[in-house]
């Protein structure tokens, strides 16, 4: 039985929200006596999942993640920090429409929710 362990660069880009991110992996490739070769991939020795199974994105959480093995590529200038992804809406400078008081008992009236079926 031969084992081979390689370290592996893996860049991972959401096509959700375009956040980009790399992970260091070593993969593990174990060939038996009958010439199967079976493939894992390790972080500090533990096993994680393979890539090619999905990531969810940190930044985002969708799952819609495309994934690169750049162990043999060249190194990418980094790019900016990321912006928050939650903005209050307090610190906008745009205000709401008051509603005159008077209005308020009578809101459903001004915006029936009738539906009408055909």
């Amino acid at each position: 039985m031969q084992v081979e362990r390689a370290p592996v660069d893996i860049e991972f880009t959401c096509r959700r929200c375009g956040w980009d991110w790399r992970e260091h992996l070593e993969r593990v490739r174990a060939t038996d006596y009958d010439g199967d070769t079976v493939e894992s991939y390790c972080r500090g020795s533990v096993p994680v999942p393979s890539p090619a199974l999905g990531r969810r994105c940190p930044r985002c959480g969708g799952l819609d993640v495309n994934w690169l093995d750049t162990t043999h590529l060249p190194r990418r200038i980094t790019k900016e920090p990321p912006r928050p992804l939650v903005t209050s809406r307090r610190a906008t400078a745009e205000r709401r429409a008051t509603v005159p008081k008077f209005f308020t008992r009578f809101w459903p009236q001004r915006e029936p929710r009738t539906r009408r079926f055909p």
